[in-house]
C-alpha cells in the first residue's frame, strides 16, 4: 500500500462473525501457481506462530473478491486490520516479509517489508532492456547505452549471488 493513501476496505473479506475487528492476513493463491505453493508453508508457519487469522481466496473460484481487493497477480498478501487494509505483498516473499506482514496485520510494530533482492535484480535488468529496446527504436545511442549499463546492474546482482 502506497504511503500516505487511505486504507482500502475489505469489508467483503472480513464479514464473518468474530473477524470484523482485529488481524487477518487475505492468501490470495491459485493451484497452478507455484509461486503460491512456495509461499503456502512460509505463511502457514508464520500464521501458527502469531495467532493470525488466514482467509484464502482464488481469483478462479472468487473473482468478484479478488477484484474488490484489486489483486492483479498470484501470490497476494493482504494484511487486514479492522476492516482496513494496512499492508500488501506481491509474488514470491522471503519468510522475514511475510513475518513483517503478519507483525504488521497484528499491530505489533510499524513493520519494513523489503523488496526481495530477486525481485530487484530481474526488475533492474527488465527495466535495462527496455531502454534499450526505447534506444533502438528511437535511433538514440545514449538512451541504449543508459539501457545497457541498467541491465549490467542487473545482472551485476545475479553473479553475486
Amino acid at each position: 500500500m502506497a504511503a500516505g493513501s487511505a486504507p482500502r476496505r475489505t469489508n467483503a473479506v472480513v464479514n464473518a462473525p468474530g473477524q470484523r475487528q482485529g488481524a487477518l492476513v487475505v492468501k490470495v493463491t491459485a493451484p497452478w501457481c507455484t509461486s503460491c505453493r512456495a509461499l503456502g508453508p512460509i505463511v502457514d508457519e508464520v500464521a501458527a506462530r502469531t495467532g493470525v487469522q488466514v482467509v484464502a481466496v482464488q481469483p478462479d473460484t472468487d473473482p468478484e473478491q479478488v477484484e474488490r481487493l484489486g489483486v492483479r497477480s498470484v501470490p497476494t498478501l493482504v494484511a487486514v486490520r479492522d476492516g482496513n487494509e494496512v499492508a500488501r505483498l506481491v509474488g514470491l516473499q522471503s519468510a522475514a516479509n511475510v513475518n513483517a506482514l503478519f507483525d504488521v496485520a497484528a499491530g505489533d510494530r510499524v513493520g519494513v517489508i523489503r523488496r526481495s533482492p530477486v525481485a530487484l535484480v530481474f526488475a533492474r535488468i527488465a527495466a535495462g532492456l527496455a531502454i534499450v529496446a526505447g534506444g533502438a527504436a528511437f535511433g538514440s545511442v545514449v538512451l541504449g547505452l543508459i539501457g545497457v549499463a541498467v541491465a549490467g546492474w542487473g545482472l551485476i546482482g545475479v553473479f553475486r549471488r
